[in-house]
């Protein structure tokens, strides 16, 4: 257990600890996606294991899993800082910029 002094001592609101929680969740998804899109196999493969990855995860972390979900609400973003939702917008352009270079890659296959 964390006394709210410590928790404060890292972030400087509760809705700044919620987008690190989405950060950290969205990384590992990351990874996971990743390892999908070098899977050796068709695009269609490929794109089965993303999805499949992503079931999986949401199935082992459900919380970390709705995380992102939860952090785009007005409330979570108003009060975050600056750097911390930048971060978390990078990193969702990213995975999102990755599953759509795989499905581009399918439909021209």
């Amino acid at each position: 257990a964390y006394s709210k002094g410590t928790i404060y001592n890292h972030f400087s609101t509760k809705e700044d600890a919620i987008l690190a929680l989405c950060i950290h969740s969205l990384k590992r998804e990351s990874a996971l996606f990743a390892r999908a899109a070098a899977f050796e196999g068709s695009t269609r493969e490929r794109i089965i294991a993303m999805h499949v990855s992503f079931s999986v995860y949401a199935r082992m972390e459900p919380v970390l899993a709705t995380c992102p979900i939860m952090a785009k609400s007005p409330w979570v973003l108003e009060k975050a800082s600056p750097e911390r939702v930048n971060e978390l917008n990078k990193l969702e352009e990213q995975i999102i910029d990755e599953a759509d270079l795989l499905v581009t890659n399918a439909v021209q296959a």
